[in-house]
């Protein structure tokens, strides 16, 4: 959790693949008229209520960039399902995580209904299960499985879902951008940023905004190109953390359709790090959200129609601080502070945790609302209290422009 893109914990189980099995949800039945689902944008997520087997509502996450669907081990166990272990997931870097496959009776979303359908079984990351209670706990996701039977229309500025059948006469509006699959079964389309064409990953589970992949001998080119920019830790996965760097690009296009100035991380390709990967980059909500988005699986195209925010200016955390909740408590933890920030001018430090922000205590402090403070206009005064080996500090920072 934190104020920058700190989503890198959904790499542990977004895009996965298990060894050997391609699990799907069987034939939805729908209303005929198709079915609404609201959804809460909480961490800059899409998530969704759904029942399974006729109990819940659980809250799953919807993501484009997940294989397969998944529920977690707490939920698979309070719903008595038993699942087998003998494989594994592939997580970010090409790590395996332990992973399980299970079989429930029904799973219901808004008016439409699936039977029997199979779930990967995998922990959610402690970011997103939340045992904290700071934020709205995620029991699963909903993948590949689910877009490949539905037509699924995200509106993100009215926050609700329309899921469809692909039969439909009634065609999505706006503007329809062919896509191919990757080899995980992730949608990819062209797109252009500052006049280079290339392959970018859609992925809904990506809080981010917008992901360029170059390879490591590039990054002196890069830099030059995009001299106003910080590197810095974007996120975390299992082999620790991830570094990029982050700055304004001029203008990304897809089709027809520009975005002036989103925030891009560039991560550089090596030897473990994508390498073998076909796309320029990836996608995420930050871009996705200036639309209504339809994704039709079977007919291999995806709708983009621009809503009132397309020309709103994306701003970036103007603190310089990256919080997290510190693994086995429940405190928020500076656990980085980008150089040359109010943050690290201020003298905050890594390891200090955050008491409260602007005066709000830290139990009610979550993603969001430290989203929303660190991103106030520029001479903003944020004040915050910290805990430092036992001694309080109260530091006053002014926000600034750092990229």
């Amino acid at each position: 959790m934190g104020p920058s893109s700190w989503r890198h914990a959904t790499c542990l189980i977004a895009g996965f693949l298990v060894a050997g099995l391609s699990p799907q949800l069987s034939s939805a039945r729908t209303a005929s008229e198709g079915s609404w689902v609201a959804f809460a944008p909480s961490r800059d997520l899409v998530t969704i209520d759904a029942t399974i087997d006729g109990k819940g509502p659980y809250r799953f996450m919807v993501d484009t960039g997940a294989e397969g669907n998944v529920i977690s081990p707490i939920l698979a166990a309070k719903l008595n399902l038993t699942w087998t272990s003998e494989n594994d997931a592939v997580g970010s870097g090409g790590v395996m995580v332990p992973s399980g496959i299970t079989q429930a009776l029904s799973l219901e979303i808004g008016s439409i209904d699936f039977a029997h359908p199979v779930f990967h079984v995998i922990a959610i990351p402690r970011e997103l299960s939340n045992p904290t209670g700071r934020e709205t706990a995620i029991d699963g996701i909903l993948g590949y499985d689910l877009f490949e039977s539905l037509v699924v229309t995200i509106d993100y500025q009215r926050g609700r879902l329309y899921l469809s059948s692909p039969d439909a006469s009634d065609s999505p509006s706006g503007v329809r951008v062919p896509f191919r699959f990757s080899e995980h079964r992730v949608p990819l389309i062209r797109a252009v940023v500052d006049g280079v064409s290339g392959l970018y990953k859609i992925d809904s589970g990506d809080n981010g905004s917008l992901t360029l992949y170059e390879d490591s001998r590039d990054k002196r080119k890069m830099r030059a190109k995009y001299r106003r920019h910080i590197t810095m830790v974007t996120g975390m996965a299992i082999g620790g953390p991830i570094r990029a760097d982050v700055m304004h690009v001029r203008r990304f296009t897809i089709a027809t359709l520009s975005i002036s100035e989103p925030v891009a991380e560039i991560m550089y390709r090596g030897p473990q790090l994508l390498s073998n990967d076909p796309w320029s980059g990836a996608i995420g909500n930050e871009i996705l959200k200036h639309f209504t988005v339809a994704f039709d699986y079977a007919k291999r195209e995806i709708w983009f129609k621009p809503n009132d925010t397309i020309r709103n200016p994306e701003p970036f955390n103007r603190s310089g601080l990256i919080v997290s909740v510190a693994n086995g408590r429940s405190d928020l933890e500076i656990v980085y502070v980008i150089k040359g920030s109010p943050a690290y001018l201020g003298g905050v430090e890594p390891g200090d945790v955050i008491l409260s922000m602007d005066g709000v205590p830290s139990a009610h402090l979550n993603y969001d609302l430290i989203r929303e403070k660190t991103r106030q206009p520029v001479g903003t005064r944020l004040r915050l209290m910290l805990l430092r080996h036992g001694i309080v500090h109260r530091i006053s920072l002014t926000l600034q422009d750092l990229i």
